[in-house]
């Protein structure tokens, strides 16, 4: 028998009702006080649908404990009543054009009758330890820790039942925009929509809603006038902020002196070359932008950090920020992005590569932007910037590969030359 959803009407933070339903489901009060003491002895939490993981160390020669707890995605219809039920509701709608996510989603009266947190006996257990998948120390200490993350972090939730806060932020915002007669959130689409929110889905994947400043510069209507003039040293100056005094670290949740500064210097190099004219302004995309910085000299300690903060695994962040190296800002959006091509050009880039296949026979699947040899596990995707970016097939992955090129063929190639190099490439 299926575990009493909350009571309708009523709402919990989001840490406390995970909690809630977390130790129901573990059922033994010594385990959980077990947990509790090691999560100070955790790795980071890896978060995906459906999956919460975590390591702890071992002694050497003994594999790492492996914990991890399991809750059911919510289906296409599940969300589908979800959206409709958030997009009648005004106070719910005006909280998700803000960067909080109100407590009141836990509630399965506001959310059309789905427990968006899920019930006790959703919860899974599994670890390499000899507990299999019963409950023990270790997945007590990830629900513990998913706790402290949810603290912090609510939309994380969201992310672990299948879709991620942005993504019911863009539905609201494409259902609730004045052009779709929704402009008061007081009705939502379903059913043959849903396909249209889907593509809007992934168009959002990796943004965050926020204003573009070449849009907010564009609504200032003063005239600001031609650029002062650059200083005669600009090209040999130290780029450093002049008016860093700071010694001591700020207050948290403020970043760390070290990060305030990379932040500074990196802005200022950007406007440095901007303003000598070397180089056109990057779209203004969070996830792109915080891969810039990360791919930068000083980003490397902040990886983890920022893996969570964009509510990402650390390895898809780790790929992002090699595919930036490989090929800029459009790399990195042809690794988050699927997006529509022409398809003569997808036709053309099939026919110019098919002599060079090892397998020819073969069938080549065309999916948006991307020409996938499924044979010789290689991928083209086109991007942004005209040029065809490669990956290789890794256990699964798309990886990103360098020796983007205007010419399929050469991206072709390239991408073989590296799948040659993987454990197990031909």
């Amino acid at each position: 028998m299926n575990a009493p959803t909350p009571a309708e009407g009523t709402h919990r933070p989001w840490d406390a009702a995970w909690s809630s339903a977390f130790e129901t489901a573990a059922g033994d009060t010594a385990l959980l006080a077990a947990g509790r003491a090691l999560t100070g002895c955790l790795g980071p939490l890896g978060v995906s649908a459906g999956v919460v993981t975590a390591k702890l160390p071992a002694p050497d020669n003994v594999p790492k404990i492996r914990p991890r707890l399991t809750v059911p995605v919510l289906t296409d219809e599940e969300w589908d009543r979800v959206y409709a039920a958030v997009t009648q509701d005004p106070e719910l709608v005006l909280s998700l054009r803000t960067e909080r996510l109100t407590d009141a989603l836990t509630d399965p009266a506001r959310t059309g009758g789905v427990p968006v947190v899920p019930r006790p006996d959703e919860i899974g257990f599994s670890c390499n330890c000899p507990a299999g998948d019963a409950l023990c120390a270790h997945t007590a200490a990830v629900g513990h820790a998913f706790a402290d993350r949810l603290r912090a972090t609510p939309p994380v939730l969201l992310s672990l039942r299948g879709r991620a806060h942005r993504h019911l932020k863009a539905h609201v915002r494409t259902l609730t925009s004045p052009g779709n007669g929704n402009g008061s959130g007081s009705t939502a689409r379903t059913g043959t929509d849903t396909a249209a929110c889907d593509e809007a889905r992934d168009e959002a994947d990796f943004t965050d809603g926020t204003l573009a400043a070449t849009e907010a510069y564009a609504r200032h209507p003063h005239d600001p006038g031609p650029p002062p003039p650059l200083p005669a040293d600009l090209g040999t100056a130290a780029v450093a902020p002049a008016l860093d005094t700071l010694r001591d670290e700020p207050p948290t949740p403020t970043p760390p002196l070290g990060a305030l500064r990379a932040l500074v210097e990196d802005a200022a190099r950007r406007a440095a070359a901007l303003l000598a004219g070397e180089g056109a302004p990057l779209p203004h995309d969070r996830l792109t932008d915080a891969v810039r910085l990360l791919a930068g000299p000083t980003g490397k300690p902040y990886t983890e950090a920022a893996a969570e903060r964009l509510d990402l695994p650390p390895g898809r962040l780790r790929h992002l920020i090699a595919a930036h190296g490989y090929g800029g800002a459009a790399g990195v959006h042809v690794t988050a992005h699927r997006t529509p091509a022409d398809p003569d050009t997808l036709a053309a880039a099939e026919a110019a590569i098919q002599p060079v296949r090892p397998a020819q026979l073969s069938t080549l699947e065309r999916d948006h932007n991307r020409l996938t040899d499924p044979a010789a596990s290689v991928q083209l995707r086109l991007g942004p910037d005209g040029r065809w970016h490669p990956f290789t097939d890794w256990l699964g992955t798309w990886r990103p590969a360098p020796g983007a090129d205007p010419d399929p063929v050469a991206a072709y190639r390239a991408a073989r030359r590296e799948r040659a190099r993987l454990p197990g490439g031909r």
